[in-house]
Order: C-alpha cells, then sequence, then structure tokens
C-alpha cells in the first residue's frame, strides 16, 4: 500500500489505496470487494491480477459491473496476451462491453467502453 500511495502523494494527486486479498468465486478468482469503495466509477485501470490467477482479469465484470455508469472506460493492461483477449471477448458476451485493442505486440491495451 505504501508502495503505491507515497509516488501519489509526492504528485500530489489524490487517491485512496485499498487492500484486497484474492478470493474464490466459483470458477474465477478476484479481490475481495472493501465495504468502503465508492459506489460508482468512471474509469478502471485493470493491470491485475496476475495472468496465472484462476480466471485471469475476468471477476472485474461481474463483481464491479454494478459500479460503472453507461458511458465508464475501462484499461485492460496487456491486451496482447490471448488470456486477456478471451477475458474481453467473456466481458462483450456477457455484458455488451465493447472494446478496442491499442499498441503492439507488446504493450498493448484495450479500451473497454460500459454501453
Amino acid at each position: 500500500q505504501r508502495r503505491i500511495q507515497t509516488p501519489l502523494t509526492g504528485t500530489g494527486t489524490s487517491a485512496t489505496v485499498l487492500l484486497a486479498p484474492l478470493k474464490r468465486y466459483g470458477w474465477y478468482d478476484w479481490y475481495t470487494v472493501p465495504a468502503e469503495l465508492p459506489s460508482d466509477f468512471r474509469l478502471v485501470i485493470c493491470d491485475r491480477p496476475p495472468g496465472n490467477t484462476l480466471g485471469g482479469r475476468y471477476g472485474l465484470m461481474p463483481l464491479l459491473r454494478h459500479k460503472l455508469p453507461q458511458a465508464a472506460t475501462i484499461l485492460l493492461d496487456d491486451a496482447e496476451r490471448r488470456e486477456e483477449q478471451s477475458v474481453l471477448q467473456q466481458w462483450a458476451k456477457e455484458a455488451g462491453w465493447t472494446y478496442v485493442i491499442k499498441g503492439g505486440r507488446e504493450g498493448a491495451h484495450a479500451l473497454v467502453t460500459v454501453p
């Protein structure tokens, strides 16, 4: 927490950093959603959990979907990886989220839009 919070404070950026352990949700793992999480988000940056986590980054959609208003944006890192592309396809199929992959073979990210 300090490793992330300290650089933010030094830039004058206001942010709250919450630690959340991974938890099993049926066929996938995702972070425990803290009770103090804000009620809605306009921007989500998804750069975790690690690629070898059960279900990869899928859990963002079922666990945070209700906190994402229409036209919210999700930046999904590592979109060049097969696992992340599979997650993007699942999100599109199950939630109707649209996405565009930006970047090349290394360092690509996806811009995901909540309809």
